[in-house]
């Protein structure tokens, strides 16, 4: 089985978002030969390649391995680089562009492929090429997407230069966009996580795109993006104050206290603390959390909010702290150092996003031993579980159905009297701790999924 991922980002030569990094654990899970291709942007000429394909139109170099122990090419139209892509008329051109020189490649490679795996808006138009390629038909297409939120928009127009059979095929989608076009002729697809698959079948959070997930809905998938447990792991983590395990979490007791002693909290281990350390937007839940904010203000918890975003929440959150809550602090940004002590330290981790396609903040907590409180929602429901799981020794979370600050406030008190308990709630950090989400999980899912298209 050969397999080539088609991308914009992977790390560590290129990362504009979490994605770039997906894919690098993913092709290094994975026990395969595994090729990447992506484009040549200039800031990748500090990398070492050597010229491996050219002709009149672009040029492919391949990456010195001792870069990255895969096979990697960056590709580029001849005598320019690529720069980054984006859902504009010119970010659809570089697509265009990037799309027929892969295409290219792979008519010209050595190595016969037998699936192509496309990630992302921006590969949205290969599955389609490769149908409509007499030569490469054997080649099987897998198309991964974050989220539906950029599409990738175009108009029939743009694509003058397609022969008449595709332009009649895409016509009959309506409303055009890459990542509509990825779905609709990829011969599999792929989200990430099992839930946020089915929701994106629904009138509710299909972004008008409801009809062609159902459409697909057997060739659809959700497979949860891994965690790299190797920099996210309390027993190797050298950030923290002290390293921790299920057998001994005095680490992560210190880690409270010295997180506590930094934002001029009291230290008190018998007060629940509560951390939302995410991005400041609607998606996120911010605008539940805003609201809760003067009730929570009032009650025996304490409460650190950490990130960055839009800027209407800074805004509102810097005029609540003039509040000058005693239990509740904020800080605007991103300090690596911070986030490791801010996820070890705290007690319960607030999760009440609107919707949540594949965010991995739920799956750092549980390996740091702090418990979730989060809306039912996308891919939390994969991997938090609540007293309704029958399960006892899987328990590891609180769970609330409405987006409303009613029902948010009420899981947090719920989960106040949990932590009251203090064995029940050691059950709950110990079932969290144990549960394993870490790359070569999903790795064997990606497997799996790669024989069904063979």
């Amino acid at each position: 089985m050969k397999i080539i991922n088609v991308t914009t980002e992977l790390s560590p030569f290129c990362k504009f978002t979490r994605y770039a990094d997906n894919i690098k654990h993913l092709i290094f899970s994975l026990k395969l030969p595994v090729h990447t291709i992506l484009p040549y942007y200039s800031e990748l000429q500090k990398f070492e390649s050597e010229l491996s394909f050219k002709n009149d139109e672009f040029e492919v170099f391949k990456v010195s391995r001792s870069q990255l122990s895969k096979e990697v090419f960056f590709i580029k139209p001849k005598e320019k680089f690529f720069v980054k892509f984006s859902a504009t008329e010119l970010g659809f051109e570089q697509t265009k562009l990037f799309s027929n020189f892969v295409i290219e490649f792979l008519l010209h490679s050595e190595v016969k492929y037998d699936i192509i795996h496309c990630h992302n808006w921006e590969t949205g138009l290969l599955p389609l090429l490769i149908k409509n390629s007499p030569d490469l038909k054997h080649i099987k297409s897998l198309f991964s997407f974050a989220n539906i939120d950029t599409k990738g928009s175009f108009q029939l127009n743009q694509l003058e230069y397609l022969e008449t059979n595709i332009i009649e095929k895409l016509q009959e989608l309506g409303n055009l966009s890459l990542l509509k076009t990825g779905v609709f002729f990829a011969d599999k697809i792929n989200t990430c996580s099992r839930k946020y698959s089915q929701e994106i079948q629904t009138n509710q959070y299909g972004q008008n795109l409801d009809p062609f997930f159902l459409h697909r809905n057997k060739d659809l998938y959700g497979i949860i993006n891994g965690v790299d447990y190797g920099k996210w792991n309390p027993e190797k983590d050298d950030i923290i104050p002290k390293r921790y395990s299920i057998n001994d979490l005095s680490g992560k007791k210190l880690a409270k206290s010295k997180l506590q002693e930094k934002f001029s909290l009291p230290q008190d281990e018998n007060i629940p603390l509560l951390i939302f350390g995410r991005r400041l937007i609607r998606q996120k839940g911010i605008e539940l959390l805003l609201k809760a904010i003067p009730q929570l203000s009032e009650q025996k918890i304490q409460l650190i909010i950490y990130g960055t975003g839009n800027d209407k929440y800074t805004i509102q959150l810097n005029e609540l702290m003039k509040n000058k809550y005693s239990n509740i602090r904020y800080q605007f940004g991103f300090d690596i150092n911070l986030a490791h002590l801010i996820i070890a330290g705290g007690d319960f981790v607030l999760l009440p996003s609107y919707y949540e396609p594949g965010g991995v903040s739920s799956l750092f907590a549980l390996k740091y031993g702090t418990i979730p409180i989060a809306r039912k929602i996308g891919s939390f429901v994969d991997v938090i579980f609540d007293s309704t799981c029958p399960h006892h020794d899987k328990i590891n979370g609180f769970f609330f159905n409405d987006f409303s600050v009613t029902s948010f406030l009420q899981i947090i008190n719920e989960a106040k009297d949990v932590y009251k308990e203090k064995a029940i709630f050691k059950e709950f950090i110990l079932n969290a701790m144990n549960a394993n989400w870490s790359w070569k999980f999903s790795a064997l899912q990606y497997l799996e999924l790669y024989n069904k298209l063979l």
